[in-house]
C-alpha cells in the first residue's frame, strides 16, 4: 500500500478505530484553507489584532473567512474569569461569554459571531467525555492523541462547513504556562541564567486630559539577569 493510499485510508477512518479523525456532513478536503496564529502565552501583544487583520484581507479579496478563538484553559467559557487579567466578557448574540478579541473580530470582519468561533480546552475534554460516556469510541482506548486531537479538528472542520468558508482564521495559545516554564527549566538546565528588560514609565497625571503617548525617550528600562 503506498503512503497515499494509507493517508486516505487513514482520514477515512471512523470512531470505531485507532484513528479517529471525525470528517463532518459536507466538508469538502482539501477546498478549506487555515491559517493558525500562535504566540506566546502572554496576553495583550497583539495576536488578536494581527488575526483580525489578516482576516479583514483575505475577506477584502473576496474570500469567505471565518474567525475561531480556541482557548488553553479548561474554563468553558470566559464568563468566570476574573477581568483584571483577562478583560471584559464579551457576550455573542446566542449568549456564548467569550472574551474581548471577539468583538474585536465582529467589527473588523462586520459578521455576528456565534459559539462555534470560539472553543476552550475546557469545552473540547468535556465533549470528549461525554462521548466516552455515551459509548461513542465503542470501548477504545480514550487518549489525547487521535481523540482529543480529533475533536479540535472537528471543530475546526464544522465552522468551515457552518460558514461555507475559504479560509479559517485560528488563534491559539500554543502551551499552558506551567507546561512552557517546565520545559524551559528542562531546555536550559538549573545552572542556566537569562535576562529581563523592565521598563517604567512616568505617573499619569491626576489631570481629566489624556495623557499623550509617550515617546521612547520618556521610558527608562534596565536589564536584570536572574538565573533559572
Amino acid at each position: 500500500m503506498s503512503q497515499e493510499d494509507l493517508l486516505a485510508r487513514v482520514g477515512q477512518s471512523k470512531e470505531d478505530t485507532e484513528f479517529y479523525t471525525p470528517m463532518p456532513d459536507g466538508y469538502r478536503k482539501g477546498h478549506h484553507k487555515y491559517v493558525i496564529v500562535v504566540g506566546t502565552v502572554m496576553s495583550g501583544l497583539g495576536k488578536g489584532i494581527f488575526s483580525s487583520s489578516l482576516a479583514k484581507l483575505l475577506q477584502d479579496k473576496g474570500l469567505i473567512v471565518a474567525p475561531i478563538k480556541m482557548e488553553g484553559y479548561y474554563n468553558i467559557d470566559s464568563g468566570t474569569l476574573n477581568p483584571y487579567r483577562h478583560g471584559e466578557v464579551f457576550v455573542l448574540d446566542d449568549g456564548m461569554e467569550t472574551d474581548m478579541d471577539l468583538g474585536t473580530y465582529e467589527r473588523l470582519l462586520d459578521q455576528d459571531l456565534s459559539q462555534a468561533n470560539f472553543t476552550t480546552n475546557g469545552q473540547i475534554h468535556a465533549a470528549v467525555l461525554k462521548k466516552e460516556r455515551e459509548g461513542g469510541y465503542l470501548g477504545r482506548d480514550v487518549q489525547f492523541n487521535p481523540h482529543v486531537t480529533g475533536e479540535v479538528k472537528l471543530r475546526l472542520r464544522e465552522l468551515a462547513v457552518k460558514s461555507n468558508a475559504d479560509w479559517a482564521t485560528t488563534k491559539t495559545p500554543p502551551i499552558s504556562k506551567p507546561v512552557a516554564s517546565s520545559l524551559l527549566k528542562k531546555a536550559k538546565g538549573p545552572s542556566s541564567s537569562s535576562r529581563s528588560l523592565t521598563c517604567s514609565s512616568p505617573a499619569r497625571s491626576a489631570s481629566r486630559n489624556p495623557r499623550p503617548r509617550s515617546s521612547a525617550s520618556s521610558r527608562s528600562c534596565r536589564w536584570a539577569s536572574s538565573r533559572i
